[in-house]
């Protein structure tokens, strides 16, 4: 499998969203256990949160920053960058 190398973190996706909305936008990393506190408060079931911060966890050890070459042939296309996405995503 081909894989190209795609720079993707929390503070990249910061820094674009800052550039691209013109206003600071600041990632501030919170542990664990405080995120599974709060994501509770709000109702998600254990399982949910599980899977979102082995999610989290898999995005801030560089797991998730490559793009395999067969994405972009069962899209039909490229894959949207980063900023692409967020733009798309944000309405920016």
């Amino acid at each position: 499998m081909n894989l190209s190398r795609r720079l993707c973190n929390f503070f990249s996706i910061s820094a674009a969203l800052t550039e691209l909305s013109g206003k600071q936008v600041k990632y501030t990393p919170v542990e664990n256990a405080a995120f599974e506190a709060m994501m509770a408060e709000e109702g998600l079931l254990p399982q949910m949160v599980k899977k979102i911060i082995d999610f989290n966890t898999d995005i801030k050890n560089g797991q998730e920053a490559e793009v395999a070459v067969d994405l972009e042939r069962a899209l039909g296309r490229r894959p949207a960058s980063l900023r692409e996405g967020l733009k798309i995503l944000f309405n920016l």
